[in-house]
């Protein structure tokens, strides 16, 4: 099945309208590795937003530092 970037627009709107709802999981594990943000500032003012364009999802995360399994995302997030 092909997801569009509409329906994929619109889901994750949904997703994002409560704070509560916005569980990061990933490594197919049920334990929580972040939460989902709107937007994040960088030191030198850059914005990023979440959200869905023309070429797909683009995803900010507050990562936990309290898992093992959030310990190793980040691992692999720094290996590229």
């Amino acid at each position: 099945h092909l997801i569009t970037t509409d329906a994929l627009g619109r889901a994750f709107e949904n997703y994002m309208k409560s704070f509560r709802t916005r569980n990061a999981m990933v490594l197919h594990s049920d334990v929580q590795v972040g939460w989902a943000l709107p937007a994040y500032i960088n030191k030198s003012g850059q914005i990023f937003k979440s959200g869905v364009n023309e070429n797909g999802l683009f995803f900010i995360t507050e990562m936990r530092n309290d898992t093992k399994i959030s310990d190793r995302v980040k691992e692999q997030i720094n290996e590229g």
